[in-house]
């Protein structure tokens, strides 16, 4: 609790890095706590409060902030760059994605913005926060007009390759692109009904070399955008 009381005594034993906490002691530790962990209390009651990733964020920041207090760094003053490289090096021991570690790395930057901001501020500095390099996430291709034409030709009944099925297919990959990620899980639903349906399709249609390959695809676990056998760019790449 901050800030410490004067009666509370040093412990006797400094704590362990890469010692295992249940979730209650990581929230709730029994050795003393600084400014970090008060501002840590803070965020969460106002940054996250309300938001849908509250829930998530909240037991990966208390496990951050357990982990640098077991560096005896309990006030955000004593927290320096080499101890960020030293939580990442852990991130990265537990087998975690660069995402996930640039996520939690976020998840600390906030922590200092908003403590250096508290009148008095529980800071003085906003240290820099290093990033990890991350791949290029694979992206649907296919300009609306593109989108509109095939979908109509697909549709077809008069034309050389009606499939009304694939066409239904690409439009869901295209709304999923152009949804926001915080939609996603509201599509769930919707993605697993399509999928059982484009399953039954393709079983029905064995005969038809892309129907084959898109349910074997779906049995051994491919994602919708492979199963729709999309064209790809980079996320920064050009049409």
């Amino acid at each position: 609790m901050w800030p410490v009381p004067a009666n509370q005594d040093p412990l006797a034993e400094p704590l362990e890095a890469y010692r295992h906490a249940d979730t209650q002691e990581y929230r709730q530790p029994k050795h003393r706590t600084g400014t970090l962990r008060e501002a840590a209390r803070i965020a969460l009651e106002t940054h996250w409060h309300g938001m849908r990733s509250a829930k998530s964020v909240e037991p990966c920041l208390w496990r951050m902030v357990y982990f640098l207090e077991s560096l005896g760094k309990y006030d955000l003053d004593l927290i320096t760059s080499a101890d960020l490289h030293a939580y990442v090096k852990r991130l990265r021991e537990a087998d975690n994605s660069p995402s996930f570690i640039n996520q939690q790395l976020s998840h600390f930057h906030v922590v200092n913005e908003i403590a250096h901001k508290q009148t008095p501020p529980l800071c003085k500095i906003v240290l820099s926060i290093p990033r990890e390099a991350t791949r290029i996430v694979e992206k649907w291709w296919l300009r609306p007009e593109d989108q509109d034409r095939v979908s109509t030709w697909l549709r077809d009944p008069l034309s050389s390759y009606t499939d009304a099925m694939f066409a239904d297919l690409i439009d869901f990959i295209c709304m999923m692109e152009k949804l926001p990620r915080r939609y996603w899980s509201d599509a769930a639903a919707m993605r697993n009904h399509l999928m059982d349906r484009i399953l039954d399709h393709a079983r029905a249609n064995w005969d038809d070399p892309k129907w084959k390959r898109i349910a074997y695809g779906i049995c051994y676990g491919m994602g919708l955008r492979k199963v729709g056998g999309a064209p790809f760019r980079g996320r920064t790449g050009t049409p």
